[in-house]
């Protein structure tokens, strides 16, 4: 056991010394904060719950490190569902792949590498689906190359009632079958006569998505992408708004609107988003 144990850190070491590019004294490990966050500690059943995943370098020198997306195998959630129960993760699994061929980034003494994680995404299949939910009190942590465990969030989900209730029936029907015309008019309605329902944001994208490959649905497209951006700002879907908000402006132009979205009066989900974009990373 203390052979195999041996091997295990001596390969996180040689993992490490390989991204850090030099060769650490003993057995140590870059000094990485690795955290995550959410808005609020209650939500709705199928309400996207966004969580921010944040690698933090507290090394004075800076790091290389791999992009903490929950599709690699590099990173991993936990979810405990009540009191002891582990809930399965069902989100996309890949098998092992070269290291190599993993996102990677350099990160700044002090500097942040961030992600926007909707949970939901992980426990429905196909995604928008719900057909696996998310109830009662819920507590997410996670594990980054399995030597950095973050904090754990503690959240409870409740079952929506009067207006949210129809609002998640008409969420439901839109997306329990193949995005068609007939499953769009669902969320059209939605859209429509729940305006400030919780449930709106995963409406829209679903429409975009809809409207996307279609050959006049570029307008609806950039329609419900800036809706997104204006209404749910704290959304990780608002990144879908960016390039319309941008549009076709000039760099005076550009660099004044990406200042007014990394406002410090703008959602940190936002400002972090934005922050992404400009720097061409992927944000959920």
């Amino acid at each position: 056991m203390h052979k195999i144990m041996s091997i295990w850190l001596m390969s996180a070491v040689c993992f490490w010394a390989t991204l850090l590019g030099e060769s650490p004294a003993g057995f140590g490990r870059p000094n990485l904060e690795f955290k995550l966050l959410c808005d609020k500690a209650s939500y709705l059943v199928g309400e996207s719950i966004w969580i921010d995943v944040l690698v933090i370098n507290r090394e004075k020198d800076t790091v290389k490190a791999y992009f903490p997306s929950p599709y690699f195998d590099h990173f991993n959630i936990v979810v405990i569902q009540g009191e002891s129960d582990t809930v399965p993760y069902m989100g996309v699994e890949f098998e092992w792949i070269n290291v190599s061929s993993l996102p990677t980034c350099k990160i700044a003494p002090g500097d942040t590498l961030y992600y926007a994680y909707d949970l939901l995404c992980g426990y429905s299949a196909p995604e928008a689906a719900l057909d696996f939910r998310l109830k009662g009190r819920v507590r997410v942590s996670a594990v980054y190359w399995e030597i950095f465990r973050s904090n754990e969030l503690d959240i409870n989900i409740a079952e929506p009632q009067g207006s949210e209730a129809e609002a998640l029936r008409l969420l439901s029907k839109g997306t329990e079958g193949p995005l068609d015309d007939g499953t769009a008019d669902y969320l059209r309605q939605l859209v429509n006569k729940h305006p400030s329902s919780v449930y709106m944001s995963r409406a829209l994208k679903s429409l975009i998505a809809h409207e996307r490959y279609k050959a006049n649905g570029a307008a609806a497209v950039a329609e419900y992408s800036l809706r997104i951006l204006s209404a749910f700002p704290n959304s990780g879907l608002a990144v879908e708004g960016i390039p319309y908000y941008l549009g076709t402006c000039t760099k005076a132009d550009s660099t004044a609107k990406f200042e007014s979205l990394m406002a410090a009066d703008k959602p940190f989900r936002l400002r972090m988003i934005t922050r992404n974009y400009l720097r061409r990373l992927p944000t959920y």
